[in-house]
């Protein structure tokens, strides 16, 4: 059974730090984002009609859970994900 593009198929939380930065193409303001967890997601199909998966980030933005592919059904944006700081040296 094929699953529909954008259903998440599994789940796994993100380690303190990940966020993402999604800015609009209209405005140009950027809005950085903290990640929650990492979704495996269905994002097209191959010729036969099996899912295929990609690993997005599902983050909070003014309030909701989003994924990347949830925010381009709604608007086109330019979409970045930034890894935790590095910890300082002899920190």
């Amino acid at each position: 059974m094929a699953n529909a593009l954008g259903s998440i198929t599994s789940l796994a939380p993100a380690a303190p730090g990940w966020t993402v930065t999604v800015t609009s193409p209209v405005t140009g303001d950027p809005v950085t984002c903290p990640i929650a967890s990492w979704a495996s997601m269905v994002t097209t199909f191959d010729r036969n009609g099996c899912d295929l998966a990609e690993v997005q980030p599902v983050f909070v933005m003014h309030g909701s859970l989003w994924t990347h592919y949830d925010l381009e059904q709604v608007k086109a944006t330019v979409f970045q994900i930034n890894p935790p700081a590095a910890p300082e040296v002899g920190a």
